[in-house]
């Protein structure tokens, strides 16, 4: 059972506007604190270093002129759209959620590398901590990209909720990797620093990421999304013992285990599972995206519902996905396939700057080995 979400000013709009906010989970009181350092102006001090192409990245003429109307507010296709604040970014955070729900003692020990038992309300407080505020070039940069998808969508609905928050954080919450928390799309100051991601990286994992806020807040696009990556529902999600969710560690974009692939093993035999992320090895250090991998999780429907299949010792039976033809399956224009959740996130930009005969309209994705599915994906979002 989630927080229930209250309506409250959100102090970072420039024109004051009710709009729907977590609040912190009890207990957890959200910092009210910059963590990073600003000048007065709130831009980076000079000597702070930047990557060079991202400040030629965000320097563009003709994007802004008529979608922001104010600094951290803007709109697409209805949707309010707002870049948070390091205290609304830390009251976002240190929320209770689906998410911060479904995470076990054993996805806290890790976020937090503890070795003791890490209470809900301590993770919380961990979390909310993390909240920084955007830079101004990294505020340019979201402006330009929501325009830019924007202008990409043109009459495609995006069904989008009511409101996107984007926040930044400093990731050591979620394994260094960029996520979305309900309306929240939060991201790290790496993916504004690192030379290496270009401005046409950064549009692609926005949109990527803005996927999984429509999917979350769209049951009925999320499911048919996921069906035509070949995912099969049956009844509610699979209910998982706590001895097999120890070994998992929850996805923020898909935690749910709802749907199953039906993949043939090198023998020939067929069975039904469903991605699960784990630990490669665990090391005694706190682990990043690196050392996450994917294992299948064999289930069976002999009703209704989704069932764990268990050995002769009663525990869940979990196999590769080498000694499966799951990479076939999934490798849908991308690589990237630890769930249907995210097979589509990924397809999601390629949606909106691709056409799908596989030529590449804007250089910044790789080949489309399956163009059909793009055109499918859009049928769903235009339905």
């Amino acid at each position: 059972m989630t927080a229930k979400a209250t309506v409250c000013y959100v102090p970072f709009f420039a024109i004051g506007l009710a709009v729907a906010c977590s609040q912190p989970a009890p207990g957890v009181k959200a910092p009210q604190h910059d963590p990073v350092p600003t000048s007065a102006t709130g831009q980076r001090p000079a000597d702070t270093s930047f990557s060079d192409s991202f400040r030629a990245n965000s320097t563009v003429k003709k994007w802004d002129a008529t979608n922001w109307t104010t600094g951290d507010k803007s709109s697409l296709q209805g949707a309010v759209v707002t870049i948070a604040s390091a205290s609304v970014a830390a009251a976002t955070l240190g929320s209770n959620d689906e998410f911060s729900l479904a995470l076990t003692d054993y996805d806290r020990k890790l976020r937090t590398n503890s070795q003791n038992t890490v209470s809900k309300t301590e993770f919380l407080t961990f979390a909310a901590a993390q909240g920084q505020d955007f830079w101004d070039e990294e505020k340019t940069e979201i402006r330009r990209i929501i325009t830019e998808i924007s202008l990409a969508a043109g009459g495609i609905p995006l069904h989008l909720p009511d409101h996107i928050v984007f926040v930044k954080s400093t990731q050591k919450e979620e394994f260094d990797a960029n996520y979305t928390r309900g309306h929240a799309i939060v991201l790290g100051r790496n993916l504004f620093e690192d030379a290496k991601h270009t401005h046409a990286d950064r549009v692609k994992l926005i949109a990527h990421e803005m996927y999984h806020v429509i999917s979350r807040f769209d049951a009925s696009l999320r499911r048919r999304s996921h069906e035509a990556v070949g995912c099969v529902y049956k009844g509610s999600p699979l209910v998982i013992d706590e001895q097999t969710r120890s070994m998992i560690i929850t996805n923020p974009d898909a935690h749910e285990f709802a749907c199953a692939l039906q993949v043939t093993l090198k023998s020939g035999v067929k069975k039904w599972v469903m991605p699960a992320t784990v630990l490669k090895v665990t090391n005694g250090v706190t682990p990043t995206f690196a050392d996450i991998t994917t294992k299948l999780l064999l289930v069976d429907a002999p009703g209704a519902q989704w069932q764990i299949v268990r050995g002769s010792d009663g525990k869940a039976q979990f196999i590769e996905t080498s000694t499966t033809n799951y990479d076939q399956i999934m490798n849908i224009n991308t690589d990237y396939n630890i769930h249907a959740e995210e097979v589509v996130a990924e397809n999601f930009p390629l949606m909106l700057t691709e056409n799908t005969d596989g030529v590449n309209k804007t250089g910044a994705s790789p080949s489309i080995n399956k163009p059909d599915f793009i055109k499918k994906l859009k049928a769903i979002f235009e339905k």
